[in-house]
């Protein structure tokens, strides 16, 4: 096989002629003094042989200025050399000291222009809609540093009598050289690599295609003015085309390609009738006032695709960082439900040992103690309801079991919880509630939830021996209740701070016990009634006051099931059960079954599922208190089971115990066949007070009015 010969391509070149100029090297000075030196040289050819004054094409300026940029002062020595053999040659006679004179002058336009441009941060580039300003406005003033210099000297030697034409010409041809050469230099030498995408080389070929069309038309044929106008048209579209789909290096050779074509047919065709001199200033003109608005145009378009581009960076960003936080809170949800399960098994145990203890005959000093043990589990037990409240409020499945109910009674009882809290701290607590019903459309167990929060608040931030009061105000359409006290206070840009959850008071020694979401959860849980909670206070030490209001309800409230603890009847501590016990934590369960047995219960207890299924046969219970999480199968297998053997008949009662206390859990209960859904830690009074009530008629009937019982149909008991 011929070996495969590979031809250097135009980028190729491209490159390694960047990659020399880069190179601190001759290769540099030279290319410079090469460059300057031919282009001047073509520049006084146009200007002498064809009587083109007052117009001067002089790109030597633009490569002066592109070079001084690029590669810094010391490329002076090769400009002044080239600028000096140029005007050496000249074929007119011209004064050595005017000689002199125009080299030092645009040796000088090059070092003074490049230090003004990097001045203003502009490199000559068209970038930005900033550099294409800068570079506009310093081709103006640059381009007549030079032709000021030479017209004033050549004034002096009296060289030349009328300024004006040597000034203009000098002056034009150094703005076009600057606009057009500059950017062109520039440009290629930050990135010189081929500027179409492969993708768009088609569309790249037919916009070029178009332009070459439409300047050749323009400059090099002779066309009515009615023809030359759709050209300028023409040409516009495709100089704008180019630059809405192209980079800056397919736009600044657009721009030289149409500079250079144009001039050309204006020398080689002069297909006008005006005189060249004539045509050529005008053309010059033409594409100096086009250029800067082209390039205008450029930026903005290519700083609208970057902003697009950064814009969908950033969302892109955001959409990932939303989902970060969406997979985050996630996790920390079903982590909280999981701590939660998982410190509510041995806290379970905890209540048992309590419960246990108390029925020995122990020293009151010890009763007491263990009082406060069982405060202190209760406590941690609704610090645990409370974050999962939090967590599905925030996920948005929280929900509300609204009834009609009085709300006094409801104060009553949530004053009456708090009140050992007060005692302990010696604080009075003054209530004051109408004698007359206060009709309201709400859940009672969750309107006891926000009452206790704001009274259990209120203590924590009142020192000892502090005053509380509790206030009930009826209107036409609400009722307001007003929670005040004499401590801590609040500072005002704190307001909105402390309804933020795990959120307290920043100062330490006053900082309470908790994680800082009671007030968080009853803020949402009031709005959820349709209610509003605000807090007032004069500043920190003044005390504080917080207003919940309720809309009223125009039903006149009923009896609620949780204004009144079901009592068993007088003969309810006379009856026995058999209990089965179901729970994969041996203690838990065997303490269970002990404090059952002290109550005249018969049990029997089982470690996991197939042992409950073989129990349920050999001892025949009348109650089953069965743990969800079991090591072979789950609770809810094992109670659909027992439900589909039962005989015909069967009143067994099923109660699911568990760690699990979230509403999916409680319906995942109720379809299980599960008459009571309890969440641990839960006492044997608990227990008992469900174990003796006569049984249902069936199961469904179980499932169904379980509410008329117990409260909320399969709702987490939480009382201790």
């Amino acid at each position: 096989m011929m070996p495969r010969i590979s031809f250097p391509t135009f980028t190729d070149a491209l490159n390694k002629l960047a990659l020399s100029f880069s190179e601190r090297s001759y290769a540099a000075d030279l290319l410079v003094f090469l460059s300057y030196l031919l282009t001047a040289k073509l520049g006084q050819y146009i200007l002498f042989n064809l009587n083109t004054s007052p117009a001067l094409i002089w790109a030597p300026t633009g490569i002066a200025l592109a070079a001084v940029i690029l590669k810094g002062n010391r490329m002076w020595l090769p400009i002044a050399c080239a600028h000096l053999l140029a005007v050496l040659t000249i074929p007119v006679p011209l004064p050595v000291l005017g000689k002199l004179l125009t080299v030092v002058a645009y040796t000088a336009q090059a070092l003074i222009g490049a230090a003004a441009l990097r001045q203003f941060g502009s490199g000559g580039t068209v970038h930005r809609t900033r550099d294409v300003a800068v570079l506009s406005i310093g081709a103006i003033l640059i381009a007549a540093i030079a032709p000021l210099i030479n017209t004033l000297g050549q004034l002096l030697i009296q060289y030349i009598s009328d300024p004006w034409p040597s000034l203009s010409r000098a002056w034009a041809g150094n703005v076009l050289s600057i606009l057009v050469v500059t950017p062109l230099i520039t440009g290629w030498y930050h990135s010189a690599r081929w500027p179409i995408p492969r993708d768009r080389a088609v569309e790249g070929l037919s916009a070029f295609t178009l332009l070459l069309v439409a300047t050749y038309l323009l400059f090099w044929t002779s066309l009515t003015a009615s023809i030359a106008f759709p050209l300028i048209f023409l040409l516009c579209i495709s100089l704008f085309w180019i630059a809405t789909r192209f980079g800056s290096r397919v736009v600044i050779t657009s721009i030289a390609t149409l500079t250079g074509l144009g001039i050309s047919g204006t020398i080689i065709a002069h297909p006008g009738a005006l005189p060249i001199n004539q045509q050529l200033i005008a053309d010059e003109l033409f594409i100096i006032l086009l250029t800067p608005i082209f390039y205008t145009f450029f930026t903005l378009m290519e700083e609208r695709r970057l902003t697009e581009v950064k814009l969908a960076e950033k969302i892109d960003e955001l959409e990932r960082a939303t989902l970060q936080l969406s997979e985050n809170d996630k996790a920390k949800n079903e982590f909280i439900a999981i701590l939660a399960h998982e410190l509510r098994n041995p806290l379970s145990t905890i209540v048992m040992g309590i419960d246990m203890l108390k029925l020995e005959n122990l020293k009151p000093n010890v009763v007491e103690m263990l009082d406060q043990g069982e405060k202190q589990v209760h406590a941690m037990k609704r610090m645990l309801d409370d974050l999962l409240d939090v967590a599905r409020i925030t996920e948005k499945k929280f929900t509300l079991i609204k009834e009609g109910i009085d709300l006094g009674p409801v104060l009553t009882r949530s004053a009456a919880v708090c009140d050992h809290l007060m005692r302990l701290r010696n604080q009075t607590l003054t209530i004051s509630i109408p004698d007359t019903p206060i009709p309201i459309l709400a859940d009672p167990l969750r309107v006891e939830q926000i009452m206790v929060n704001l009274l259990t608040n209120a203590s924590k931030y009142t020192p000892l021996s502090g005053k509380i009061s509790l206030e009930c105000m009826v209107g036409d359409r609400s009722v307001r209740v007003e929670i005040a006290d004499n401590g801590l206070g609040i500072a005002l840009e704190d307001f909105e701070k402390i309804f933020s959850p795990f959120q307290q008071l920043n100062e330490e020694r006053h900082r309470a016990s908790g994680v800082g979401i009671g007030l968080f959860l009853s803020r949402q849980m009031v709005e959820m009634h349709g209610g509003s909670i605000h807090v007032q206070s004069q500043g920190k030490g003044l005390g504080s006051r917080f207003s919940v209001v309720f809309p009223l309800s125009k039903e006149s409230p009923v009896t609620s099931n949780t204004d009144t603890k079901v009592v068993a009847d007088a003969t309810a501590s006379d009856i026995t059960r058999r209990i089965l016990i179901v729970d994969d934590n041996v203690a838990a369960a065997t303490g269970l079954s002990t404090l059952l047995q002290y109550k005249g219960h018969t049990t029997h207890t089982a470690h996991s599922g197939a042992d409950a299924l073989t129990g349920y046969v050999s001892f025949q219970p009348d109650v089953v208190v069965l743990d969800i999480g079991l090591p072979d199968m789950s609770g809810h297998q094992v109670a659909r089971t027992l439900r589909k053997s039962a005989p015909v008949g069967s009143q067994t009662i099923l109660i699911a115990l568990t760690g699990y206390g979230q509403e999916s859990d409680r319906i995942a209960a109720l379809d299980a066949g599960f008459d009571y859904h309890l969440t641990k830690p839960v006492s044997v009074a608990d227990i008992h007070e469900i174990v003796v009530r006569p049984p249902k008629k069936n199961v469904t009937e179980t499932n169904m009015k379980a509410n008329t019982e117990v409260g909320m149909p399969l709702r987490t008991q939480n009382t201790m």
